[in-house]
């Protein structure tokens, strides 16, 4: 136990075992299937880790604990990032973990826009717990006892108040469509997203324009580049033909939700995959590689 809710887990010993079944391939990946049959691999943890014992953060959530993908990064990050700044004989600010047990009031939308407001609102104040109150209780608990780590390296860096970023979103063009467990998915048929940063030596800003499935990047007023999902072979094949993101219920409002959103993302992959396509793209990255 490091505090109160969260725990960091040692996997010490164990075993592991995987197993690869193509019959249970639906029909549209039958190359695969035929490729290969059920195939069985097993063994210990300590050789699969190269006798490493890895470290996984947990979390109490309504009185059940999980694993965070997130607070285990964020610990492995910070380890490395303690581990330079000693280095250089500079010491880190230590996570308050205390803070994942902090009562945190959610700030939620009525609505796709509100939620993209607030988002806006969050950022432009600086307050970084006031941005992870934007996102669902199970993403931003983990991540509560780096705040004050962050804020103190920004500081030291020059990044503090010396810095004024101001982020904007305009003209949006919103459609809905509901999920199950009360999600939604908003498709962002529009709009502009902008941000500018000064500080004492000068300044930057960038824009992001969305109209259809076509994104227009610009930095400091030159004409930026456009790319369109349409006319990226890849893209149109795996079926990602609109820009999206999927908001959860919280609070009786709703917030961004970035893991809903990567699943519904996956989700559109796998369903559009098929072995020809996957074969395509294991050529291709044999090629990068």
């Amino acid at each position: 136990m490091i505090g109160d809710g969260i725990a960091r887990v040692t996997v010490e010993d164990g075993r592991y075992e995987v197993t690869w079944d193509p019959e249970k391939l639906p029909e549209r990946l039958d190359s695969l299937a035929e490729d290969g049959s059920r195939q069985t691999e097993s063994g210990d943890l300590a050789d699969l880790f190269d006798g490493e014992e890895p470290v996984l953060t947990s979390v109490e959530l309504d009185g059940r604990w999980y694993v965070t993908i997130l607070g285990t990064v964020a610990h492995y990050v910070y380890e490395d990032a303690e581990r330079e700044a000693g280095l250089d004989g500079v010491e880190l600010e230590e996570p308050d973990y205390d803070a994942v047990a902090d009562d945190v009031e959610p700030v939620v939308g009525e609505d796709p826009e509100e939620v993209v407001a607030n988002l806006v609102e969050a950022v432009n104040s600086g307050d970084l717990d006031q941005l992870l109150a934007n996102f669902p209780e199970d993403l931003g608990r983990p991540l509560r006892p780096y705040v004050p780590v962050l804020e103190d390296v920004l500081e030291d860096e020059g990044f503090g108040e010396e810095v004024d970023l101001e982020v904007a979103a305009e003209d949006l063009e919103l459609t809905t469509e509901d999920l199950d467990d009360g999600r939604v998915k908003v498709v962002v048929e529009g709009g502009r997203f902008s941000a500018e940063a000064t500080d004492e030596y000068g300044g930057s800003s960038g824009s992001l324009t969305v109209d259809g499935d076509c994104v227009t990047v610009e930095e400091d007023g030159h004409d930026g580049d456009t790319g369109c999902l349409s006319e990226s072979g890849v893209a149109d094949e795996l079926g990602v033909d609109e820009i999206f993101f999927v908001l959860s219920q919280a609070d009786g409002g709703y917030q961004l939700d970035p893991a809903a959103t990567a699943i519904e993302y996956g989700a559109v992959v796998v369903d559009n995959l098929t072995g020809a396509l996957f074969d395509e793209l294991v050529g291709e990255l044999e090629d990068e590689v």
